[in-house]
């Protein structure tokens, strides 16, 4: 079991909304890398948040020698911060979940072409659609998904209510429905092994 898997499984035990730094925690826990979160001021239309791997010096403190760098934009709502900060702690799982070309490729193709705009876009832009689908996967365990998909569909709430039970962007509320988060966890599990 990859450690992506563990971190899911135990996503999947917690209720709405689960914290941010829940699972900062058990990311913790399971690299024994401790992470450092930083406020910046970029410009949120250009870049909302950016990581830096723990062997990765650039850029960090010597206080911060070793440790996962979380950088997020000022200045956003909640909601906005809480998905970035989640999407961008999911690059620990980079290395893990795609250490060929060959698993890479595999990866995105089974689960990010419907929504990517190009097959051909860079690694970098690839790996931050991942990060995206994990960070989601993460923050609405599945037995919730379906509950609110179920309501969403009935029209009985609409995308502003799926997202203040969730707390994340209206705007990544579709992607909760677009896919079934089981069967992802399947393509991750196949392509690690």
């Amino acid at each position: 079991m990859t450690l992506f898997e563990k971190l899911y499984d135990f996503c999947q035990t917690q209720s709405l909304p689960i914290s941010r730094n829940t699972i900062r925690d058990k990311i913790v826990e399971l690299t024994g890398c401790p992470v450092v979160c930083r406020v910046h001021g970029f410009n949120t239309r250009l870049l909302r948040g950016y990581y830096l791997a723990s062997d990765d010096q650039f850029g960090k403190f010597p206080a911060e020698a070793g440790k996962t760098v979380v950088l997020l934009a000022r200045n956003m709502d909640k909601n906005w911060e809480r998905l970035v900060y989640v999407k961008e702690l999911m690059h620990v799982f980079d290395t893990s979940l795609t250490d060929t070309p060959e698993k890479f490729e595999e990866l995105f193709k089974a689960l990010l072409v419907q929504h990517a705009p190009t097959t051909t876009q860079s690694t970098l832009l690839q790996s931050e659609h991942l990060a995206v689908w994990l960070a989601l996967m993460c923050l609405c365990p599945e037995k919730d998904r379906e509950a609110l998909k179920v309501q969403y569909l009935a029209k009985a709430i609409d995308a502003y209510e799926v997202a203040s039970r969730v707390k994340i962007p209206e705007a990544f509320v579709p992607y909760l429905f677009a896919h079934d988060f089981a069967c992802i966890k399947q393509v991750i599990a196949t392509v690690t092994k």
